[in-house]
């Protein structure tokens, strides 16, 4: 399958444009970089002349704080979605910490119903076994009335024969 028609139309739209405004702005950057570099050729040109003028100088330095103010700016917009990213980690890094904490939260519930249900098993481990030896003492009642019964009988039998 061609890898083209996996991508829908809008989505490369998008992609090319912000590649188009990504290259627009690295060229935007590169001449702002170039118009501070010549000022400063220019700044060095008039102050190595023999007839350097204070005036000349001072607007050549104004015009290269204006030319430092706009590489500034240039590099500076690429800097803002960063600000965007840290907002972004620090809400992830808050969830984490949430979930964390609901985990925490969570295990000790659940050590809790662990640790409470061992002991109800305990309780009733202990009424079986009481149950167990009431059932036995039970069966032993019986079984020695059933003897008594037998021998009575017996004693019947023979006292009637006799």
């Amino acid at each position: 399958m061609d890898i083209t028609s996996k991508i829908h139309p809008s989505e490369l739209r998008h992609f090319i444009r912000h590649v188009c405004l990504a290259g627009k702005e690295l060229k935007e950057k590169e001449q702002a970089r170039a118009n501070l570099h010549n000022q400063i050729k220019k700044i060095r040109k008039i102050s190595l002349g023999k007839k350097s003028k204070k005036m000349a100088i001072g607007k050549e330095i104004e015009e290269l704080n204006k030319k430092i103010n706009i590489v500034v700016q240039k590099e500076g917009s690429r800097l803002k979605p960063e600000t965007k990213d840290k907002r972004n980690d620090n809400y992830l890094k808050e969830q984490i910490k949430n979930l964390q904490q609901d985990l925490e939260i969570t295990r000790q519930q659940r050590d809790e119903a662990i640790t409470g249900n061992k002991e109800e098993i305990a309780g009733i481990v202990d009424s079986i076994t009481q149950l167990k030896s009431k059932m036995h003492e039970v069966l032993k009642e019986k079984t020695e009335r059933q003897d008594r019964i037998r021998e009575l009988e017996k004693k019947v039998k023979r006292t009637v024969k006799a």
